[in-house]
């Protein structure tokens, strides 16, 4: 019967360090600000203009997902992008100074700017600082941890 007792009691601690790890890796995400409806639509319309532009006939801009955001930055707005079909299962990574971002399809980070599309090493020539680098890497590896280990 004491073993009861104790059995709750481990579970507790077990459970409550569980949500205390789960909190902390989620509290990149909680800080990052959503984007707005009009600079979503602009980006979207962006990246079909550059990409998606009659390459397939039922692909509109409203076809274009963001299916990872990762924030601003001065202006310089980091994501996944494109419209579903793109990517081949296949980690790959891009060195941009002392940071390794390994990414687990084909299809990198994008970086838009004024209406440009950018890898990040490419936005880390002059749009991004090494402190906005930084920040991207803790965020994204935080959020990608499996990718790291």
């Amino acid at each position: 019967m004491k073993r009861f007792p104790v059995f709750f009691v481990s579970l507790a601690l077990l459970l409550g360090g569980c949500s205390k790890v789960s909190s902390s890796a989620s509290s990149f995400r909680d800080d990052v600000p959503e984007l707005d409806d009009a600079k979503e639509a602009e980006i979207k319309t962006a990246y079909f203009q550059e990409y998606e532009k009659g390459s397939f006939s039922n692909v509109s801009p409203e076809n274009v997902e963001i299916t990872g955001y990762y924030g601003e930055y001065h202006g310089s707005y980091v994501m996944f992008i494109g419209s579903g079909g793109a990517g081949w299962f296949m980690i790959t990574e891009e060195k941009v100074g002392d940071y390794n971002f390994v990414y687990p399809t084909t299809t990198a980070l994008k970086v838009y700017h004024e209406g440009q599309f950018l890898t990040v090493s490419e936005a880390a020539s002059g749009l991004l600082s090494k402190e906005d680098l930084s920040a991207l890497y803790t965020r994204y590896s935080t959020e990608n941890e499996s990718l790291y280990k």
